[in-house]
This record gives structure tokens, sequence and C-alpha cells, in this order.
């Protein structure tokens, strides 16, 4: 059978840096990175024989949403002001509910998933709204919610480690917010008490994780273009993986 050829650029790694070591010696290594090298050409081609309606710059514009996140991203960073490393402080020491909104969020909630589970070796549960409320309702009401008391008075700190407890992430994709694409320079998180609109998907799980206790952060692109909004969450969401590996591999 032949097949058309794709070009793409592989994700060659300089002899300074050190070698990324694959869990298990028969598979190879998994760049975060190499998503890009091989989605773009895939793209460049599906919008050159029409299967996409692109706009004409939609590939460069991608390329410097992702420029632009490794800048806001970087590990010289503060703290402060690189949102990997507020998204990965939260989620540290927690089990990861990734909970998404629409296709695009849901497509990088479940790479978020994999990305943990690669890069930092901690699972997590992703799905989208609203079937995750009654998929994951029951870990709300075990150990993992809010029987897992972290200011608990009579837990021994120096022989109990702080406990595992629950953390939701919901990711979303919100175009219809007039004007914030225009300023924003990636997800923005969303505070808590915000009272802007939301589909009753979301005011549900908001509910569910307040009646018990559990911590919902939530961050939402407003990048009217569906490509844009994937690049802008996927993007924060491996570099918090990484943060989260290194971290581990520190402890």
């Amino acid at each position: 059978m032949r097949a058309l050829p794709l070009p793409f650029v592989t994700s060659a790694q300089p002899d300074a840096l050190p070698r990324v070591v694959a869990a298990e010696p028969d598979l190879p290594a998994e760049d975060p990175a190499a998503l890009w090298s091989h989605l773009t050409p895939l793209l460049a081609l599906a919008q050159k024989i029409g299967v996409t309606q692109l706009p004409y710059d939609a590939l460069p514009a991608v390329a410097d949403l992702l420029d632009a996140t490794a800048v806001r991203c970087r590990p010289d960073a503060a703290a402060y002001t690189n949102p990997a490393k507020g998204l990965a402080a939260r989620l540290a020491g927690t089990v990861p509910l990734l909970w998404a909104e629409g296709p695009v969020a849901g497509a990088a909630a479940t790479r978020f998933a994999a990305q943990l589970a690669d890069r930092a070796g901690r699972p997590a549960l992703a799905g989208p709204l609203p079937q995750v409320l009654t998929a994951h309702r029951g870990m709300f009401t075990g150990q993992l919610g809010a029987g897992a008391d972290p200011d608990d008075f009579f837990r021994d700190r120096v022989e109990e480690p702080d406990p595992l407890h629950l953390q939701v992430l919901l990711l979303r994709h919100t175009p219809e917010a007039a004007g914030a694409a225009d300023e924003q320079e990636g997800p923005a998180e969303v505070p808590e008490d915000d009272a802007g609109p939301r589909s009753f998907g979301v005011t549900r799980a908001h509910r569910l994780a307040a009646a018990h206790d559990v911590r919902l952060t939530e961050y939402a692109s407003a990048r009217p273009d569906a490509l844009h909004a994937l690049a802008d969450l996927v993007a924060l969401t491996d570099f918090a993986a990484v943060y989260l590996g290194l971290a581990a591999a520190q402890t």
C-alpha cells in the first residue's frame, strides 16, 4: 500500500543536554514538544487539500502562542508570575480530577492526564462535563474528599504523611467571552467568586466541589479559534506536568 509521505521536524536534543530516559528500555522517550512537530504538517496538509478551513495565518499564530507561553512558563520565571508553576503547586499532593467543557478542553484534559502519568508518575482522571459529575461523584464522599482533612488536630504530623486529597481542574474554551481574547496572554485562571455566565454543567461542577469542600481551579481560554485555544491549554498543562515531574524527582 502506497501512502503520502508527510514531512515533519524531528524532536532532536542537543548533545549538551541530558537525554530523556524512557520508563521502559524498549519504549522510546517522548518529548512533549513532539506533539506539534507531528501535528503541524498534518494540519498543513489538511488545510491544503480542503479538509479544514483554517485561516491562512493559523499555524504561524500557533507558533507565536507557543513561543509566548514558553517565555511566561520558563524555569527562571518567579512562581507568582509563572502560571505553569502555579498550576503544578496546586496539583502537588493531590489526586487531580480533570474536567472539561467542550471538545477542545476535552482534548487538552485527556493529554494532561497522559502527561501527568508519563512525566510526573501521577494518576489523574479526565472526562467531559456533565458526565464526570456522575462518574466521579463517589470520590467526593470517600477519604479523598471531605474525609481527608489536612488540618486534622489529632493527626501525627511526624509519623503520618500529609493525606492525599482531591483537586478539580476545570478546563474550558469560552470564545463567547467578548473582548477577553484580545488582551489574553494565555489561559486565564477564573476566580472562585466569579459570578459571570456559566453553563449548567459548570454551575453543577462548582456546586458539587463546594458541597464537599473540594478545591476547584478553573482555567479558560477565550481564543475564538479552536486551534489557538487548544494550543493555549495544552502548552500550559504540558509545562505544569514537567514541573510536577521535576518536583517529584527532587523528593
